[in-house]
């Protein structure tokens, strides 16, 4: 277990979203697979990728249900609830829709908040949206509601809006789950009363930023055929860019957490160039790491060093990534070396 101590950021150059119309797609069945890059291509992705492939692709850490992760906070007796109404990746634009689908809906809401109220034993819920976002009917179900400017980033991730409500540093795990405060997005509480066999999917592409509404465990393949965004994407990433993962194939359903699709018009986001010590992730790691001289003893396997240097606070949001001038794949780095520091320190133990 870890704490970090959330001080810095960065600004995305990001607009406030105007646009919030949802696109129904009609994604027609496929049998046939196809390959987002084959090993070579895998290999430039990733200096790691043949000896630590689980690490480097989207089968790392599967991502917690809302059902085990109420579990995990009833058996913590967890005292704090938040509802997320925007999307943690200011790039994403799923939740923010689904909350403006609902802003005249308070019955619906309370309805599904009343069922995490009784499998939580928490009935007071703390609402996280954007500055200048409209609740409408919904501000009356908040006990408080935590307003974020929509291109400050990482403050909606569940790190920093745990810390926001507690107050102080989190205790997070390697896998960045916060231990005592559940965050819950708006579009995953109401499934909680209205199961639906459709999902919204913000997807990212060359043109920008779509809302689609598509049906649940359609494979990527098929929505980006569906949406004629094959042929321009080189790489695809599940997940928004800052927070997501590239996949290696297509035929790969879309799962109940998958809010957003990234296809790539390039395949080289990642170069992994020697550090230059600018110091650029070190000025917005919001843990207050050191993350390029982190990736530099990850990338020479010395992991104990690693976890002497608390790779273990690192909360993998991307920020040091995003600012690296040598595009080296530090959340990667972070991750792998989070795993394998733990070996090397349990095996002195």
């Amino acid at each position: 277990m870890s704490t970090f101590f959330l001080q810095r950021g960065i600004r995305l150059p990001v607009k406030k979203p105007r646009n919030l119309e949802i696109k129904d797609v009609d994604v027609p069945e496929h049998s046939s697979q196809q390959s987002v890059a084959d090993e070579d291509g895998a290999k430039q992705t990733s200096p790691f990728a043949d000896k630590y492939k689980e690490v480097a692709t989207h089968q790392y850490v599967p991502r917690q249900s809302l059902a085990e992760r109420i579990s995990d906070f009833v058996a913590e007796k967890g005292q704090q609830v938040v509802i997320r109404l925007a999307d943690e990746d200011p790039h994403s634009l799923t939740q923010r829709a689904i909350t403006e689908s609902l802003k005249k809906g308070k019955d619906k809401v309370k309805a599904a908040l009343d069922q995490l109220a009784e499998k939580t034993g928490v009935s007071k819920f703390v609402f996280a949206c954007h500055k200048g976002q409209d609740l409408g009917e919904l501000v009356s179900l908040a006990a408080s509601i935590i307003r974020v400017h929509h291109s400050h980033y990482p403050m909606m991730t569940r790190p920093c809006l745990a810390k926001r409500v507690l107050g102080e540093s989190p205790v997070i795990d390697i896998h960045v789950r916060v231990k005592g405060v559940l965050v819950v997005d708006i579009g995953e509480l109401m499934l909680l009363t209205e199961p639906d066999i459709s999902a919204v999917v913000t997807v990212i592409s060359q043109s920008g930023a779509q809302l689609v509404r598509v049906r649940r465990g359609a494979t990527v393949y098929e929505i980006l055929s569906a949406m004629s965004l094959l042929d321009g994407s080189k790489k695809v990433v599940m997940g928004s860019p800052l927070l997501g993962d590239a996949i290696y194939e297509l035929h790969v359903a879309m799962t109940a957490d998958t809010l957003t699709l990234f296809a790539e018009s390039q395949d080289d986001l990642y170069q992994n160039l020697p550090c230059c010590n600018c110091g650029k992730c070190v000025k917005v790691c919001p843990s207050r790491l050191l993350p390029g001289l982190l990736s530099k003893h990850i990338y020479v396997e010395n992991f104990e060093d690693a976890a002497h240097l608390n790779v273990h606070s690192c909360i993998e949001c991307g920020c040091c990534a995003f600012m690296c001038p040598s595009r080296r794949s530090l959340v990667q780095f972070m991750r792998l070396g989070k795993q394998e520091s733990r070996k090397a320190v349990g095996s002195h133990e």
